[in-house]
């Protein structure tokens, strides 16, 4: 794949834009909102073991007090 020049210090695309807040508490830089300076095998672990939490949390099945 080739990355326009503006981009090559930022060669992960992220797939998911939920992954955009948990890349920042990382501290990864963030282009436009699709580009990431995070290394892709690094990507790949955090989506694997914090998108999925992520995503629940936003979205709980529950809300209020079980009785």
């Amino acid at each position: 794949m080739t990355y326009p020049s503006e981009f090559t210090s930022f060669p992960t695309w992220i797939h998911d834009a939920d992954m955009i807040p948990i890349l920042l508490g990382y501290d990864w830089i963030i282009v436009k909102n699709t580009w990431t300076d995070c290394p892709y095998p690094t990507y790949k672990n955090i989506e694997k073991v914090h998108l999925g939490d992520y995503k629940d949390a936003k979205n709980p099945v529950f809300s209020g007090e079980m009785m």
